[in-house]
């Protein structure tokens, strides 16, 4: 494995959080120097490669796998058919994932979808779908989520027993409207 390489799945993983040179450091186990120059050649390497969408930039000690301001509209458009039903598929998944098997530890969304499912849970938390309820008694001691009542006002539910049986959905996945399912009796 290449360092720019390490360095790009580093920066990538890091997302909006950004990333720090003393984490790369720590991860890499170089020096700083090393690193900055690292970063000073990606950043050349984008910048002069008119058939990449990537930039790197630094902003307040973290440093960034941004896409070129010249591709915003592409990302708006994507961004507002995401927004039309209010959640992406990765969205829905990781919150499914959540309601059935309610406490959830991350390892387990982790285990299901193969993706670190950081970014997901930051956003449904932020949604006030799911909130963190403690830590998992298992190695590594990973965070548990569980569903919130926002959610169950979303979706309708009284308790999770109401969730659609897995069987039952995909039996009949495509009658199957969840948001109407279950919805609370007046």
């Amino acid at each position: 494995m290449s360092l720019s390489g390490k360095i790009e799945s580093l920066l990538y993983i890091s997302g909006d959080d950004g990333i720090e040179i003393k984490e790369l450091k720590r991860v890499l186990e170089i020096s700083s120097d090393e690193i900055k120059a690292e970063l000073k050649s990606l950043g050349k390497k984008y910048e002069g490669d008119a058939d990449s969408c990537f930039i790197i930039k630094n902003y307040d000690d973290k440093w960034y796998l941004l896409t070129k301001p010249e591709y915003e509209e592409t990302i708006i458009k994507h961004a507002q058919k995401e927004q039309k039903n209010g959640f992406s598929q990765v969205l829905l998944e990781v919150l499914s994932i959540i309601a059935y098997n309610d406490p959830c530890p991350s390892s387990t969304i982790e285990n299901i979808r193969g993706t670190d499912p950081k970014s997901s849970i930051d956003k449904l938390v932020d949604a006030n779908l799911i909130e963190m309820v403690g830590r998992a008694e298992t190695p590594g001691r990973p965070f548990l989520y569980s569903v919130t009542s926002n959610f169950m006002n979303t979706f309708g539910l009284k308790t999770l027993s109401h969730l659609p049986s897995i069987d039952e959905s995909l039996n009949n996945a495509k009658d199957v409207d969840f948001f109407d399912i279950n919805r609370f009796d007046e």
